[in-house]
């Protein structure tokens, strides 16, 4: 029997199968029987520990540092970096391997598994370190990108966007055209997976793109412990087998060598990143190594790699919870009621600490009576001490229903502090009683404007807080020593009041005390009443109460004693509703009424146009493109040389308001041009407007040397690009923007900075033109992403702030704005402003009238008619912003419809464009090229 069954399996060639086999799953056995015993010794050990146990086990640790913390040897290389203090460690830094040694810095860490695994945390890409990013990503050829923060979180900037989001959409980032291949959208968890190709020179690399959105900054994922795994796993590409547990287990403990690094991210790199990298590691240690789990230990070895990895006590004890739930999951442990109790328990007290985290501002900095003082704090990026960037979350106060956001126009040079204030005025029912407290940090000193007590109105608060929007407003956030400092001195001054007993026969609004050391300001037009020095204190039981025998005295220049801060306490509401009476700020009266006149001539329109068909207003496609009858004056567009120049035949630069250029560095001996003076730009302006602007088309090759000559030549203060260097697989404007320093022409340019300004799909950077002569001139420019050709943006407010941001930057100067032709995505960007400075100030409420007025100076200008629809309501919103209009549901009814339209204008436009496209590439299979330049 036995020489039979050896022949048999000698001729089958299946000799030593049986033994193979046995030793195979003897092998495995004892695996997992490893991989087992080492997690429940680990879990039996972990839940004898408390919540409060595991928070002093990471106090242990929060300090440490890796060895070679000080060993930092690129801190010249500073503009790389998100954050100033979060340093990046010399022995695993990511060398970017194609750039020169001064070129090659890139705030990235290998961090290391085995010798087969090996993956890269990164900060989030700066705008100005997006093809850093790339160049390492292409160069390692990674095999995933793992993304764990959103493009901004709280109202700040946490990742440039650095991935085209829509399917078959491009993006080009310096050498390297990113193409979106396929996305998949998951509800819960809320998750994007997108397929990307990345190519250079050629040469292609596909890889998918991870972006997990429900895990908040410097905190931990809400009711979800088992996800980062999968996240893990997707990302790896490791595939489980449902059905056999130990296949699963083996599959995880035998991971072949991976093609290439996992790439993650979150804004810093180092909380979340951490927090997802250390349960990998954890998980590989159970499977791989015969030796106890320390996550102490683990959470050293990851800081030795990468600086500062699990920022805070949540995050250290999420990782032992999310590895516990997911040894449960996995039958790795045996399931036992004092492993799910303990999660339980953990998890409640997670909550309970993210609870006492956001009501902790509440309960620290607002007085018993909300009615007296009112702080808001929002998040600020203060020296990043606990925090990945931004750290409190803003917070909102219950009772209130109307609020005044005051913006941030200038930064001092304080090192640690700048942030936005928020200015809460109290409910509407609650009359008469009302103390609204602003904090300004002005110049390095410190000033409070309190008590508009009494009769107040909302109008009344607007005037005087845009009366005072030219100063910069400061906040500090929690757990900074100045912090104690400022609201100690904040309850003191609020806790006084400022009482007038002189009666007046008109209804008084308002009354301003100011307190501090100097209040001076040229560019502000605040006028303020100063009170007299004759004040009385009287004490009435436990209350005390100042009165005033004089009148308040106009006064430009206020200077401030800090003796009289905190002589009293809090003034009971009864006794400010018999006293106070409050003035008018300087010249209410003529305000209100000029103010009233343009509000009439607004509303009328604003009436119209809420009762109007929006239909009515694709009249604007029966406009002719040029206001006269008669055919504009081109010749300079017409002449031989400057063919060349012009990017559409149709779109007309017209004689009588185009841009002139002087070529004053291109001049021979004899003095005459060489160049023609001719660009396709036209001046558009109006009396009364602030900045002049240039709309042009976007630069062709032969024009770029141009473009920059032209801003020079009007010492242009801001350019607004709306449209992408490329667009659908057309070239829709030529890049004429330096990496970090060029020259077009006679003209040096130079990249100087990145300038971080929240505006959605925006790139801001700020560049210096050199002229021959060593004259310079710094201009900002605005890269606008989010606009698409014959569209408008998604977002309704987006105009109004896009506007409002580059006319602050530009003040006084020239504004240049472009698309691909320069009519369509510019003309409304620049009628916004045209047709709000001509309501207001000629008080003429047709529209069109202003659209017609554009068109004589730019042919063409407001090319569709969603566009100006979208100008219009963006018009609207300008309006409420200013004062003007309110909201109120008329508005929104409006609001529903034009989104209507516009959902309905996106599906024609898809169309129409998809059958060009197919035409294209119909025309283009019929007619092969002549030659290879063709």
């Amino acid at each position: 029997i036995y020489f039979t069954q050896f022949f048999y399996y000698f001729l089958m060639g299946n000799q030593n199968t049986t033994p193979q086999k046995e030793e195979i799953s003897n092998g495995r056995s004892v695996k997992i029987k490893k991989i087992e015993k080492n997690s429940n010794n680990w879990a039996k050990k972990i839940t004898k520990k408390s919540y409060e146990d595991l928070i002093n086990e990471y106090k242990l640790i929060k300090g440490y540092n890796s060895p070679d913390m000080g060993l930092n040897n690129h801190k010249g290389q500073s503009t790389g970096n998100r954050y100033r203090d979060i340093p990046l460690l010399e022995s695993t830094r990511v060398i970017l391997k194609n750039r020169k040694e001064e070129e090659n810095y890139i705030h990235a860490n290998w961090i290391e598994i085995d010798e087969n695994q090996k993956f890269i945390c990164t900060q989030g890409p700066m705008s100005s370190t997006v093809d850093d990013f790339w160049e390492m990503t292409f160069e390692e050829k990674a095999l995933s990108i793992l993304m764990l923060c959103g493009i901004c979180e709280e109202g700040y900037v946490k990742c440039s966007e650095y991935w085209p989001q829509e399917v078959n959409t491009s993006k080009i980032i310096g050498s390297f055209k990113i193409e979106n291949l396929s996305v998949s959208l998951s509800a819960k968890p809320k998750m994007t997976t997108t397929l990307l190709r990345v190519t250079k020179n050629g040469e292609s690399h596909t890889l998918k793109h991870y972006q997990y959105l429900e895990w908040p900054d410097v905190g931990t994922p809400r009711n979800d412990l088992i996800f980062p795994f999968k996240l893990l796993d997707m990302a790896t590409d490791v595939q489980l087998n449902n059905n056999n547990q130990h296949q699963k287990l083996l599959s995880l403990n035998d991971l072949t060598k991976l093609p290439g690094p996992v790439v993650i991210h979150c804004s810093a790199g180092i909380g979340r990143t951490g927090t997802l990298i250390g349960l990998y590691l954890a998980r590989h240690h159970l499977q791989t190594k015969n030796t106890e789990l320390k996550m102490i230990d683990l959470v050293k070895n990851l800081r030795n790699q990468r600086a500062f990895c699990i920022q805070n006590g949540q995050q250290y004890i999420y990782m032992h919870a999310s590895l516990l739930k997911y040894l449960l999951d996995q039958g790795w442990i045996e399931e036992n009621t004092s492993y799910t109790k303990w999660l339980e328990t953990i998890e409640k007290e997670m909550e309970l600490e993210q609870a006492r985290k956001e009501s902790s501002i509440l309960e620290k900095y607002y007085l018993s009576d909300p009615n007296r003082m009112i702080i808001v704090f929002t998040s600020a990026k203060i020296n990043n001490e606990s925090g990945e960037g931004d750290i409190c979350s803003e917070v909102d106060i219950f009772f209130c229903n109307f609020t005044i956001m005051l913006k941030q126009l200038k930064k001092n040079k304080l090192e640690k502090y700048y942030a936005k204030i928020k200015i809460i005025i109290l409910p509407e029912n609650i009359k008469n009683n009302n103390i609204i407290t602003v904090l300004v940090f002005l110049f390095n000193q410190f000033f409070l404007l309190s008590l508009l007590i009494l009769y107040f109105s909302k109008k009344d608060i607007e005037i005087i807080f845009n009366n005072i929007k030219n100063f910069d407003l400061y906040i500090f956030r929690d757990k900074i020593n100045k912090l104690k400092f400022l609201i100690s001195f904040s309850l003191k001054i609020v806790k006084r009041s400022i009482k007038q007993i002189k009666k007046q026969k008109r209804r008084s609004k308002t009354i301003v005390s100011v307190e501090g050391k100097n209040l001076d300001s040229k560019e502000s037009s605040l006028n303020i009443k100063k009170p007299s020095k004759d004040i009385k204190l009287s004490k009435q039981g436990d209350q005390k109460s100042i009165s005033t025998q004089n009148k308040f005295s106009n006064t430009k220049n206020v200077k401030l004693s800090k003796r009289n801060i905190g002589r009293s306490g809090p003034i009971s509401i009864e006794s400010q509703k018999s006293t106070l009476i409050s003035d008018k700020i300087g010249n209410n009266t003529s305000i209100e009424k000029e103010m009233s006149e343009k509000k009439t001539n607004i509303l009328e329109w604003y009436d119209n146009f809420v009762r109007s068909d929006l239909k009515d207003y694709a009249k604007i496609l029966k406009l002719p493109k040029y206001l006269s009858e008669k055919d504009p004056d081109i010749e300079a567009q017409n002449e031989e040389a400057n063919d060349k120049k012009s990017r559409y035949d149709d779109v007309l630069a017209i004689d009588k308001t185009r841009v002139i250029l002087k070529r004053t560095y291109y001049k021979d001996n004899d003095g005459e041009n060489k160049k023609t003076d001719f660009i396709h730009a036209n001046w558009v302006t109006q009396e009364k407007m602030k900045n002049k602007f240039i709309l042009c088309q976007g630069p062709t090759s032969d024009s770029v040397d141009d473009m920059w000559e032209m801003i020079f030549q009007e010492n242009v203060g801001v350019i607004v690009q709306l449209c992408n260097f490329i667009e659908l697989g057309e070239t829709k404007c030529n890049n004429y923007l330096p990496k970090k320093e060029e020259t077009f022409g006679v003209f040096k340019v130079a990249f100087i900075q990145d300038i971080n300004i929240d505006i959605e799909n925006t790139i801001i950077r700020e560049y210096e033109i050199t002229a021959p002569d060593n004259k310079k001139v710094k201009t900002t420019h605005f890269l606008v992403q989010c606009w698409p050709d014959h569209l408008v943006p998604k977002c309704h407010l987006f105009l109004v702030k896009l506007l409002q941001e580059s006319k602050r930057i530009a003040g006084d100067k020239v504004i240049v704005t472009h698309c691909s032709a320069g009519i369509g995505r510019s003309g409304t960007y620049a009628a916004l402003e045209y047709l709000y400075v001509g309501m207001i100030e000629r008080k003429i409420t047709e529209p069109m009238i202003f659209i017609k007025e554009m068109r004589y100076q730019r042919h063409g200008a407001v090319q569709s008619y969603i566009q100006y629809l979208y100008c219009l309501i963006s018009l609207v919103e300008l309006f409420i912003l200013n004062g003007y209009l309110k909201k109120d549901e008329r508005y929104n009814k409006l609001l529903d419809k034009y989104k209507s339209y516009y959902r309905k204008m996106c599906i024609i436009i898809e169309r129409k464009t998809k059958a060009k496209a197919d035409k294209k590439k119909k025309d283009k299979k019929r007619t092969p090229p002549r030659n290879n330049e063709e």
